[in-house]
């Protein structure tokens, strides 16, 4: 979503200058967040569309206003940007999805592997983060290392 949102320019170029050997590994359950949050933003920006529609509406019909007109061109521009915005966001969002289509792999977390591997009170915060750091530098040196592996030497307990 940071890529397709334009938000992450580090992350993207990550992702997109990475060796073609290397692959992501993506929890589904980001890719069903992400497609709520498209739903929303959908949602979100028909909602806004209407409303500038409607007040485009009033200031032409307001005749006592004497820059009505110029307000009217403002938020007709307002929403061609913003089409072009949502535009581009759609273009980023398919791009990124048809990479992941030949470079990504989706796993499937259970429950039942967080319960047994975690407890809430006591979490390995900083090992978990050198763990992913290291795992980060592997992955940029060409080195592929299976998930279970990455844990190895982590207690969570």
């Amino acid at each position: 979503m940071a890529i397709a949102k334009g938000r992450n320019k580090e992350l993207e170029d990550f992702v997109y200058d990475s060796s073609n050997n290397l692959q992501f590994v993506i929890p589904s359950i980001c890719l069903m967040e992400t497609l709520v949050a498209i739903e929303r933003e959908e949602k979100r920006s028909q909602s806004f569309s209407q409303t500038i529609q409607i007040e485009m509406n009033e200031a032409k019909r307001n005749k006592e206003l004497n820059n009505s007109q110029s307000f009217v061109n403002y938020l007709e521009s307002s929403l061609i940007d913003y089409d072009d915005i949502l535009t581009d966001f759609k273009k980023r969002f398919l791009n990124i999805i048809e990479y992941l289509k030949n470079h990504g792999e989706l796993i499937e977390p259970s429950i039942k592997m967080l319960a047994d591997d975690i407890d809430v009170d006591d979490t390995p915060i900083q090992e978990i983060k050198e763990s992913l750091i290291t795992a980060l530098q592997e992955a940029k040196a060409g080195k592929r290392i299976p998930l279970e592996k990455m844990w190895e030497g982590i207690d969570a307990e």
